[in-house]
């Protein structure tokens, strides 16, 4: 712990040193696409430049060590039905929007909206498509959420109030030493990350740099070096390296690499259309996969995740979680992660590695704009790839939640409609 205390002033440098270069680098013209693979000063561009999100999700493999995470023998195909949303629009800031408005408008890449499992609208956009893999950012957090449960599910992992020790014994000497699996979960280690106040991402940058970029550590062990500054389980700050820590765990009681298990207990049961490529640490079997961002996927196969979690992870008649696992996860119940406590977005709330709505709906969330949007009740899955120009735009975000009221609306109105 105290060598990442010690190396904290220097990551101001490394970074204003890549900026730099990198500047340099634009105005000579020589942007990543033209240099080598595995370039430390492309890796670096790649995932700081948001006009490069498609090439980076198309080139990963070639920028990065990647795991594939292998589809199954069978697909499962959606049904469609375009003429669902005819005549859909809705209101933001005083103007009428239709739903190609908000692709045009928000920089969306990809969307798909799905009510009751069938397909009402699909799009693409900037040269994407079905085909696309799109970098997920933070969006992987649900799914690694999701694999404790198939863990718990596999009685691997006994409870989630079991201390991280228990499986992890070299954290006993760090600052996650009494930590739950549930507060790690829910964010709320009291392990100090970033500065939420100034809302400064400094940390996240040196766990990158050190873990994926110049590879000085692996991925898990620069997760762990950071202090406690707070008791467990009583403060909510956002940590992106503590995702890492319950991929390690998943590592452990497995047995197996994350994309292993990802591909046995959600890619391959659900029918996932394509393969997907997980961001490893370092090349070859020792590397381990990326725990918070850095998976892409194609944007159907979100839906498809999205559609296994709005149906409390059932799938086709068969529970696949254990009961009630997904209503917990996607529920907001102690006070320090109520609803506008927790985000800039003052709607959210937090419950274990997914958003909370106070109507109770949830969502998968990655920088951007990369969402999967469910509201149970409803039906409605919405999965969306995007290239917002920063983490987090506000108005994108606003308007991206008008949306979906109106998709609620409208779908309420038509079950209001129909005879009984």
């Amino acid at each position: 712990m105290t060598e990442a205390c010690n190396d904290a002033p220097m990551k101001f440098t490394v970074q204003i040193l890549f900026a730099a270069i990198l500047g340099a680098l634009v105005i000579l013209g020589l942007t990543a696409r033209y240099l080598p693979p595995h370039d430390v000063l492309a890796r670096f561009e790649a995932l700081t430049d948001p006009e490069k999100i498609l090439w980076t999700a198309d080139s990963v493999s070639e920028l990065f060590p990647t795991r594939i995470i292998a589809r199954g023998d069978k697909t499962f195909r959606f049904d469609s039905d375009p003429d669902f949303l005819t005549g859909f629009e809705y209101a933001f800031k005083g103007q009428t929007h239709t739903i190609d408005n908000m692709m045009r408008d928000m920089e969306t890449l990809g969307l798909i909206v799905m009510h009751k499992g069938v397909v009402v609208y699909e799009n693409y956009a900037e040269g994407s498509s079905p085909h696309s893999h799109f970098t997920s950012y933070s969006l992987i957090k649900s799914f690694v959420s999701t694999l404790i449960g198939f863990a718990i599910k596999d009685r691997m992992i006994s409870s989630i109030d079991d201390q991280l020790e228990a499986y992890l014994p070299e954290l006993a000497d760090t600052g996650y030493a009494g930590v739950t699996i549930k507060q790690a979960l829910q964010m709320s280690s009291g392990i100090k990350f970033d500065d939420p106040v100034n809302a400064t991402a400094d940390d996240t940058v040196n766990w990158i740099l050190n873990a994926v970029i110049l590879n000085n550590k692996t991925a898990y062990e620069a997760a762990y070096a950071f202090p406690r500054i707070a008791p467990s389980g009583t403060v909510f700050n956002y940590n992106t390296a503590e995702t890492q820590i319950l991929l390690e765990l998943l590592s452990r009681v497995t047995k197996m690499d994350a994309a292993d298990y990802m591909s046995a207990k959600i890619w391959q049961p659900l029918g996932m259309q394509h393969d997907a490529f997980w961001v490893i640490d370092r090349p070859g079997s020792s590397g381990r996969e990326i725990g918070g961002a850095f998976f892409n996927a194609t944007l159907g196969d979100w839906a498809r995740f999205g559609l296994f979690i709005s149906r409390g992870g059932v799938w086709e008649g068969t529970p696949l979680l254990p009961q009630g696992w997904v209503a917990n996860a996607t529920t907001t119940t102690e006070a320090h992660l109520a609803h506008g406590k927790v985000d800039k977005n003052w709607r959210k709330g937090y419950g274990w590695h997914w958003w909370t709505f106070a109507d109770n709906t949830f969502q998968a969330d990655g920088s951007r704009g990369q969402s999967i949007f469910i509201d149970a009740s409803r039906e409605l899955v919405v999965a969306r790839a995007s290239a917002w120009p920063a983490d987090w735009v506000e108005n994108y975000d606003d308007q991206t939640h008008a949306f979906y009221d109106g998709l609620m609306a409208f779908i309420d109105a038509r079950a209001a409609a129909s005879p009984k």
